[in-house]
């Protein structure tokens, strides 16, 4: 045994494993105790230091404000002049006069240098022994300048003519005195005819014509138009309407109420247009019952023809030919056509007849068929007849009539006028 560990012997063996396990384990021990100090006082430090710093909590105050005033010094009392006891005295000033410096004499030469030189030369010498110091009296004519012609006239910083087209009126226009042409506003156009023909108005051969007599005038002039939906003769939206439009080429039937209707709105101040067609066998019934609504309508209401009202033919000099363009005689328009050769029959009438009551225009009747020429004619003309044709002047004729039912002396336009004024 001995043999054998002194074999197996080494300086090692003289170790003392557990003492050196027991001083490993107590500096390990102590070392952990300091880090845990350490650490313990520095958590401390900064717990302190977070507290400290940390800010006060947000507290809500509750101010109770004093009412608002809707007007400023609503509730103040109005303050009350005291009344003051006026006392007038007369004092009497005497005119002061230096005349240091001043000559006796009155030298005509000084006066006349200190006045303001005129456009006309004076003489330096002047006499003034027969000047006469009292007024005199001189006997002469007092001319005073023509007033322009009356007419629809407003300032165009003052009102929108455009602003009034609110539904409310059916055409306001403002016109210069001045210019024919600087007539500007708006017009709803609209075609008129008994109930029992107003689904022929609604024909879209119709409304093509009338649709383009509106471009028309939107594009050539100052006045915003569109096209309204037909109305009857017995319809009360007619006396609103100051430029209607008839047109019948065949016959048609209308009542008694229609007439009344009618007759009432010829008289107080709306404008009837009633159109037809040409002088051919086709068209008689529609040229005679056309003819016949408008005087029947008068007749109804006590009128009686070339005593209260006269059928006439308007000179190439009448106001309705030159209110904007300046027409010699009427447009020869859409007379009559035979579409079987397409041939084209003119109505070559040099004049267009009128009802005129008391001097005034209140009804144009023609045998023009002006509505075909307007929407039938030009390139895109319903036959090849009409593609050469150029409705140009047919159109004008329709804006002048326009513009003379809305200048026109007492018309449901100028009425309108006078009262926004």
């Amino acid at each position: 045994m001995e043999k054998f560990t002194a074999r197996f012997g080494s300086p090692s063996c003289s170790l003392r494993m557990k003492a050196l396990l027991k001083r490993t384990r107590k500096t390990v021990g102590l070392a952990l105790a300091v880090a845990l100090g350490i650490h313990l006082v520095l958590s401390k430090i900064v717990v302190f230091e977070t507290e400290r710093k940390a800010a006060r909590p947000l507290t809500t105050r509750f101010i109770k404000r004093e009412p608002r005033l809707t007007k400023p010094l609503e509730l103040k009392k109005p303050a009350r002049p005291k009344p003051r006891a006026l006392q007038r005295r007369m004092v009497s000033a005497e005119a002061k006069m230096h005349w240091a410096g001043r000559g006796a004499g009155l030298q005509a030469g000084q006066v006349l240098r200190g006045l303001a030189r005129p456009n006309i030369l004076v003489g330096r010498i002047a006499r003034f022994a027969g000047v006469a110091v009292e007024p005199q009296a001189v006997a002469s004519i007092i001319e005073g300048a023509r007033e322009v012609e009356q007419k629809i006239d407003m300032s165009l910083e003052l009102l929108d003519i455009q602003a009034l087209d609110t539904g409310q009126y059916h055409a306001l226009v403002v016109e210069d005195p001045y210019d024919k042409r600087a007539i500007r506003g708006f017009i709803h156009i609209t075609m008129a005819s008994p109930s029992q023909a107003i689904l022929d108005h609604k024909n879209w051969q119709f409304r093509r014509g009338i649709q383009n007599l509106s471009e028309f005038i939107n594009k050539h002039t100052a006045i915003r138009s569109d096209v309204s939906k037909p109305i009857p003769f017995d319809s009360m939206g007619l006396f609103n309407t100051p430029w209607v439009y008839l047109f019948r080429r065949r016959g048609f039937d209308v009542t008694e109420s229609e007439l009344l209707n009618l007759g009432r709105y010829m008289l107080s101040g709306g404008f009837l247009w009633a159109d037809c067609m040409g002088k051919t066998a086709n068209y008689v019934a529609g040229r005679n019952d056309v003819q016949y609504a408008v005087i029947k309508s008068l007749e109804n209401q006590g009128f009686v023809h070339n005593r209260d009202w006269t059928y006439e033919r308007l000179p190439s000099s009448h106001a309705l030919l030159h209110c904007y363009y300046d027409l010699d005689t009427p447009p020869m328009a859409w007379g009559a056509t035979d579409r079987w050769f397409r041939q084209v029959t003119w109505d070559t009438t040099p004049y267009v007849e009128a009802i005129v009551r008391d001097g005034v225009v209140i009804c144009l009747n023609t045998q023009q068929g002006c509505v075909h020429a307007w929407g039938d004619w030009g390139p895109d003309g319903v036959h090849d007849s009409f593609k050469e044709l150029d409705p140009t002047r047919c159109l004008e004729f329709g804006v002048n009539t326009i513009i003379f039912a809305l200048t026109l002396e007492g018309s449901i336009t100028h009425r309108l006028m006078d009262s926004i004024q």
